[in-house]
Formats: structure tokens, sequence, C-alpha cells
């Protein structure tokens, strides 16, 4: 049934299925296997050919989007034993496309903040050598937010609001403090005090171009 093209029909299907679907919400064709809760609320959009996989919540605030080609996951054994399992977007947040988000610990994200570029990849479990088990922590991102392309997010990640994570950066511990640009193979705040336009917005997924200076 993921597979259907965005249509009413199909958003009255899911919600026959369990899913709660709030209005103007379009859902693209996708892989949705083994989702426990899904909550989505008015004028959603996930866009196409996204995988979303053994997951104990999916939940969307108003205006939130998903792009497209993007990876959404948990290990099930982990959930059962630890919790998370989930994804957790505020309004108008969004994830563009060729992202990797393994949700074992499980992933929020607040309003207004941005998965940017591509091929990021946001990691909630691994191994401990000292007891020799999986273990699991789950990322955290604040408001107002930038993760730029392919920037690794660890196991038990919090990204402060209003920060600015660039390109390639590497982030294993709080990073902040608020409003700074984060940069670096081990993140590491190079401006403070970040202002302008994207931090004061109303509107969430950003479509305006530039024009050149």
């Amino acid at each position: 049934m993921g597979t259907l093209p965005t249509s009413t029909f199909k958003n009255y299907l899911l919600r026959i299925l369990g899913w709660e679907i709030g209005r103007s919400t379009e859902i693209g064709p996708g892989l949705y296997l083994r989702l426990t809760v899904v909550k989505l609320g008015d004028h959603v959009r996930i866009g196409p050919f996204n995988v979303f996989r053994d997951m104990a919540e999916v939940r969307l605030g108003a205006r939130a989007r998903i792009g497209q080609w993007n990876w959404i996951s948990s290990a099930l054994p982990l959930v059962e034993a630890r919790g998370g399992g989930y994804l957790r977007l505020d309004n108008d947040a969004a994830i563009t496309a060729r992202h990797y988000l393994d949700c074992s610990g499980g992933v929020s994200i607040g309003h207004h903040t941005t998965v940017a570029g591509v091929r990021s990849t946001f990691i909630t479990h691994g191994i401990e050598w000292r007891s020799a088990a999986q273990t699991s922590s789950s990322i955290v991102i604040g408001d107002y937010c930038i993760i730029s392309s392919n920037v690794a997010l660890t196991p038990g990640t919090v990204v402060e609001s209003r920060c600015v994570v660039g390109m390639g950066a590497v982030a294993a511990r709080t990073v902040g403090p608020e409003g700074t640009l984060q940069v670096g193979s081990r993140v590491t705040a190079v401006k403070s005090g970040l202002e302008g336009l994207y931090f004061t917005r109303y509107k969430g997924y950003i479509r305006d171009i530039k024009a050149r200076d």
C-alpha cells in the first residue's frame, strides 16, 4: 500500500490501518514496513522513494517535510530492550534527500530545523567495548538549526537551537552554545551570535532563491 502514488484514497487506506493523518497531507510512494505508530500533522509532505522500516513511532508536526530517497529505520531488538525507535519532527522541520537516519535510540528534530543537502548520517547505536554489548542513545536537534551535507551525528549528540553545522562535520557531544556556526571533523564553534532571517522566519521549507549579488 505504501507504494501507491500520493492520493486522498491512499490516505484513507492508511487511516484504516491506524495511521493518524492530518488535512492536506501528501504521502509519496515508498516502503513503509513495520511501523507501530504513525502520526502526521496537517500539510505534511513525504516525498517519493523513502524507506521507513521497523519504527516504533513516526511523528511529524504540521507542515513538516521529508524529501526523497531517505532511509529511516531502527534495530528492533535494541528498541525492545532499551526503548527508542522513533523519529519526531516538530512543526515546519524538514529533511531533504538521500540521508540515512538510524533511529534505534530515537531522533528528535526541532521546529524550523532543516537537515539540508545530502548524505548526512545519524547513528544512534553501536557496540560498547567495555561490556561487549550493543547500546543506544538518542540524537536531539534544537529549533532553527541547519544540518549541512555529509554531517555525521553519533549516539547521544545534542545540537542546541539556532546552530549551523557545516558540511562534513562530525558531532559526538553537545553542539553549542546556541546561535553558533560549528565546523570540522571534531566539531568546533568558529562563529557566535548568528543572526538572519532563517532564525526568525515563519515559513518552514525554504523555497526562495536568492538573486545574484
